[in-house]
C-alpha cells in the first residue's frame, strides 16, 4: 500500500514532461502547427522554395525548450540533406505561434548568418548558438 503512494508522490514532484522531449523540426507542423505557420510567414521569399529552409525537410536534431521573456519557445536547427557542411538554418519559434525567428548560414545559398523575423540581441544569441 505504501508503494503506490510513493509512486504518486514521485510523479507529482516530477512535474510535466519537458516541452521539447523528442520534438524534431520536422515534427513542428504536426505537433505545433501554430509554430510551424509562424515559421513559414517569416521565411524570406528567396528561400521559400528551399525545402530544408522553409518546410523543415532536412536533417535536424531534437529541439530545445527555451523560455524567452516568459514565453515558451522551441529552438533547433536543420541542415541541407546530403550537404550539411556549411548549410544550416537555425529556428526559434514560440510554441503558441506568436513569434518566430531564424538565421541562415549557407554556402549553397550564399547566406552568411542572414537573420529573419527581426530577432533582437537575445534571439540572435540563441540562433547563433544553434548554427
Amino acid at each position: 500500500m505504501i508503494r503506490p503512494l510513493v509512486l504518486l508522490a514521485a510523479l507529482a514532484l516530477a512535474g510535466p514532461p519537458a516541452l521539447a522531449a523528442d520534438i524534431y523540426p520536422f515534427d513542428l507542423p504536426k505537433k505545433h502547427p501554430a509554430a510551424a505557420a509562424a515559421w513559414r510567414k517569416i521565411v524570406p521569399k528567396p528561400y521559400a522554395h528551399v525545402g530544408w529552409v522553409a518546410k523543415f525537410a532536412g536533417v535536424g536534431t531534437p529541439m530545445d525548450a527555451v523560455t524567452l521573456d516568459g514565453k515558451a519557445f522551441l529552438a533547433g536547427n536543420i541542415c541541407k540533406p546530403h550537404d550539411c557542411g556549411g548549410n544550416f538554418v537555425a529556428i526559434l519559434v514560440a510554441v503558441d505561434g506568436s513569434r518566430a525567428y531564424g538565421m541562415l548560414r549557407s554556402e549553397a545559398l550564399k547566406a552568411v548568418d542572414a537573420p529573419f523575423g527581426a530577432p533582437g540581441p537575445k534571439e540572435i544569441a540563441i540562433l547563433k548558438a544553434r548554427l
